[in-house]
């Protein structure tokens, strides 16, 4: 499902869904002003999760960040769109707390072509997989829908099962490449003791 009519502005969205709720209609037969309520769908919820998330994460508030992920399954990164559940594993709240002071490099994956390791320190990698470029300002937006993927095997679907995720996708930068420069950043989420938890920030691009 294509989200964008949500998301012209992340603010007219959240002032609209205040007029919402606040609207009330007249009845000219009782006098009497009833309150028409509107019921936060799930795309709604987890769309302003997702906002939430990629702003606190640009503006480097990190504890604000951290509060959002799951405070069992931790949080699994990925700089692709196949997750590499055998080489890499999930960062609990503690190790994320952790690691972002600090410098020490970890191991998230192999970089596509070259098979390089990707070892970076975790301010690094969400500088670079997850805030570059600002996928607040995305061309389209779905809710559990992959609009496009690489030559990889894509199995968030079996790794987050019967999760829910947003996804943020630009179609391109450089008319040159014809659309091969294409990026997504998929934001997945799993309800924890009724609170939607942040589970996986899935990065996918283009692949060989």
């Amino acid at each position: 499902m294509n989200l964008n009519k949500y998301l012209n502005n992340a603010a007219w969205f959240c002032i609209g869904l205040a007029l919402i709720i606040s609207t009330s209609c007249s009845n000219s037969n009782a006098k009497t002003n009833k309150t028409v309520e509107h019921k936060v769908t799930k795309e709604e919820s987890l769309l302003m999760l997702s906002n939430q998330t990629l702003e606190k994460i640009q503006s480097g508030e990190f504890s604000q960040f951290i509060s959002l992920v799951h405070p069992v399954k931790g949080l699994r990164f990925s700089p692709y769109g196949h997750i590499d559940t055998i080489n890499t594993k999930p960062l609990s709240i503690n190790e994320l707390n952790f690691y972002y002071t600090k410098d020490d490099l970890l191991f998230f994956g192999f970089a596509d072509g070259s098979g390089d390791s990707i070892n970076l320190n975790l301010k690094t990698y969400l500088q670079t997989y997850v805030q570059t470029p600002n996928y607040l300002k995305s061309h389209d937006i779905f809710f559990n829908q992959i609009h496009q993927s690489g030559n990889e095997l894509v199995n968030m679907d079996k790794v987050f099962v019967g999760a829910d995720f947003i996804e943020y996708y630009f179609s391109g930068f450089d008319k040159q490449y014809e659309g091969m420069d294409w990026k997504a950043l998929r934001l997945v989420w799993e309800k924890y003791e009724d609170k939607w938890c942040l589970v996986g920030i899935v990065r996918a691009c283009w692949t060989i």
